[in-house]
């Protein structure tokens, strides 16, 4: 099946469910899943005490953002901070924007089990800057979190707007949530933020929350784009074709977050999760400049060690010879600006 770059490959939608479209795509076996879960539950017990805390503070540190600057960010720049997994706060074109907030100290059903923190969340809730918007890519619990979602809308109310894939609009309402816009692959926003345009685009990827609703919502990725940047944030994703088609419709952007973790054992999370090399070659089919990687070194998701996903990225940059400047590792908490 041919999915050239000048189209649009469109979302599938057929009794009750969605499809990923893509030849790349593998559905999530049962037995599979079963197969690696004590060597899941080992790692758990053995991986993450490997890493000593001087290794781990000097390597991957938790900063705290200087307040004054996120207070005044450049008008002619996107300024970014990387709060942890695929949390970012996004400064650009006059706006704060949010990216699959997270900040409860575990991720799960229900908050006392679950997936704990590896590192804490470069700041609170309390400590952001005004919000004017939230994009969630899918609506797995290390991306959409309902405490975090429901200590957002405390905050700020209505003067938040929310932009989610198709299939979870509701769920956000029943939070309390009033501005949700819901969209499909390739629908742009009606909503007027500062000329700012929020645009769902592809991935490939799936989503669940409990035993009966697999694959019942859209998980997608994010373009926004302004008068003078373009912001694209790839949520999670295996690789597939389309990223050619978003880089020939939407490229070049100034900035792409895509992740590079949660990877290991490829025969079971090479469908749903790139790994480094492959987190470039979006980079490069988006059309982007400046790439910042996340979904890693917050939560002990799969089999890699967990300061293993930067060094890798770090090797393929020197091996495709691609310009390093344009490559962000920053630390929890840095304040970023690229143009």
């Amino acid at each position: 099946m041919e999915f050239p770059e000048t189209e649009k490959q469109r979302s599938i939608f057929e009794n009750g469910r969605f499809h990923n479209p893509w030849p790349t795509w593998k559905n999530i076996s049962f037995l599979k899943g079963v197969s690696v879960a004590p060597k899941f539950v080992w790692n758990q017990l053995t991986s993450a005490p490997m890493v000593s805390k001087t290794e781990l503070e000097n390597e991957h540190p938790v900063l705290k953002p200087d307040v004054k600057i996120l207070e005044n960010p450049p008008t002619d720049k996107i300024q970014f901070v990387w709060i942890g997994h695929a949390t970012f706060l996004i400064q650009m074109e006059g706006l704060n924007i949010l990216t699959d907030p997270v900040f409860s100290h575990r991720i799960g059903p229900v908050s006392f089990i679950g997936q704990a923190r590896y590192r804490k969340p470069a700041m609170t809730i309390n400590e952001l800057p005004k919000i004017d918007a939230i994009v969630i890519s899918h609506d797995h619990y290390d991306h959409l979190d309902y405490n975090s979602v429901k200590s957002l809308n405390e905050r700020y109310g209505n003067n938040l707007r929310w932009f989610i894939p198709l299939g979870r609009g509701k769920w956000l309402k029943d939070c309390g949530i009033e501005k949700v816009t819901e969209l499909d692959w390739w629908e742009e926003s009606d909503t007027s933020l500062k000329g700012v345009k929020f645009v769902c685009t592809p991935c490939q990827h799936w989503c669940k929350r409990n035993l009966t609703d697999t694959y019942k919502a859209l998980a997608g990725s994010w373009c926004i784009i302004g008068q003078q940047q373009k912001f694209f944030f790839a949520g999670d994703t295996g690789y597939c074709a389309s990223f050619k088609q978003i880089g020939y419709h939407y490229g070049p952007f100034t900035l792409a977050a895509i992740p590079i973790g949660a990877y290991e054992p490829r025969h079971f999370l090479q469908p749903q999760h790139v790994n480094p090399e492959e987190a470039i070659s979006i980079y490069e089919d988006i059309k982007a400049k400046h790439f910042v990687p996340m979904h890693w070194g917050t939560f002990l998701l799969s089999f890699e060690p967990i300061l293993e996903p930067p060094k890798r990225i770090l090797e393929e940059v020197k091996r495709r010879n691609l310009t390093a400047d344009y490559f962000h590792l920053p630390k929890l908490g840095q304040v970023t600006n690229v143009s």
